[in-house]
C-alpha cells in the first residue's frame, strides 16, 4: 500500500509526505518525499497546487518469492520531481498482486483530540482528478514537465532543453526553477532573490528585498523552527524594494525569520 498525504501546519501551511508499506517489514518506512518548501515554494492558503503521484509495480513472476526490488514511487509538485524511490518491493508474487484500484480520502490523523483542529474549521479543495498510464504533467503550458512554463523558458533560453529546473545557468547559486518561482532572471548572475537583514540598534530588525510584480510575499517568525506565525501578512509585490521593521522581544533567546513567496 502506498499513500501520499499532507500534515496541517500553522498558519494554514502543510507538509507533504508519503507512507509506503512494502511486504518486507524492514522496508516499511515514512519517507518525505520532501518537506515543503520545495525550491522556494511554500504551500499557502488560497493557491492551487498540482500534485502527481506515480506507482509502478516491481518485477515478479508466478513463482513465489521470484521478484526484483525495482518498484517505483514518485511524486511531482507543480511539475517538479519531489520524491523518487526506485527500489520498492510492492509484491513477491505476480499472480495475486496488481494495481486494481485507487482510494482517495482526507482526514485528521492522530490518536486523540489533541490532533483535531482548534478554534476554527479547516478545509481544502480538490479538483481535476486524472488517472493515467503515462505522465500527466502540470496544468499549465509545460510540455517538458520541468515545472517551468514553456513561454518563460523560451523568453530566457530560446529553447526548452537548456534548463531542466535543477540547473543554474547563471551560476548565482540558485536553480533555474527557483528563479522561475522568484521572478528573477536565470541568465543574469546579479539578479537573484535575497532577503537582507540589518539591526539599526534600537531593538528592531529590518528586513528588505526586491519585490516582483505578480508575486505575493509573507514574512514569518518562529522560535523553534517548527511553529511559525505571521509577522507580515501576505501582500502583492509592485516591483520595488520593500522593507519591513520588526521589534525584537528581549525575553526571547532566539528567533528565526523566513520569507514565503508565491508566483501568481
Amino acid at each position: 500500500r502506498s499513500q501520499s498525504g499532507g500534515v496541517w501546519l500553522p498558519p494554514g501551511q502543510t507538509k507533504l509526505f508519503g507512507y509506503m508499506y512494502a511486504l518486507n517489514e524492514w522496508w516499511r518506512f515514512n519517507t518525505p518525499p520532501t518537506d515543503v518548501p520545495i525550491g522556494g515554494i511554500i504551500f499557502v492558503p488560497g493557491k492551487w497546487y498540482h500534485i502527481e503521484c506515480r506507482i509502478k509495480m516491481n518485477t515478479a513472476t508466478s513463482v513465489k518469492d521470484d521478484y526484483e526490488a525495482d518498484g517505483i514511487y514518485q511524486v511531482w509538485v507543480d511539475g517538479v520531481l519531489a520524491a523518487s524511490e526506485d527500489r520498492m518491493i510492492w509484491r513477491k508474487f505476480a499472480r495475486h498482486w496488481a494495481i486494481d484500484g485507487i482510494m482517495f480520502s482526507t482526514f485528521f490523523g492522530g490518536s486523540g483530540f489533541s490532533w483535531a483542529p482548534k478554534d476554527k474549521d479547516e478545509f481544502i479543495y480538490f479538483d481535476d482528478f486524472v488517472v493515467s498510464k503515462s505522465r500527466i504533467g502540470t496544468t499549465y503550458d509545460d510540455s517538458d514537465s520541468d515545472g517551468m512554463r514553456d513561454a518563460w523558458e523560451m523568453s530566457h533560453f530560446g529553447n526548452l532543453t537548456t534548463s531542466d529546473g535543477h540547473s543554474d545557468n547563471d551560476g548565482d547559486g540558485l536553480s533555474d526553477f527557483f528563479e522561475f518561482q522568484g521572478g528573477t532572471n536565470p541568465t543574469d548572475q546579479n539578479d537573484y532573490f535575497q532577503l537582507d537583514c540589518s539591526r539599526p540598534g534600537n531593538g528592531t530588525v529590518t528586513f528588505s528585498w526586491e519585490s516582483k510584480i505578480q508575486h505575493r510575499y509573507r514574512l514569518e517568525k518562529s522560535t523553534d523552527l517548527e511553529n511559525w506565525s505571521n509577522v507580515l501578512s501576505e501582500f502583492e509585490g509592485d516591483g520595488t524594494r520593500f522593507s519591513h521593521q520588526v521589534s525584537e522581544d528581549p525575553g526571547t533567546a532566539k528567533s528565526y525569520y523566513r520569507l514565503a513567496y508565491v508566483r501568481q
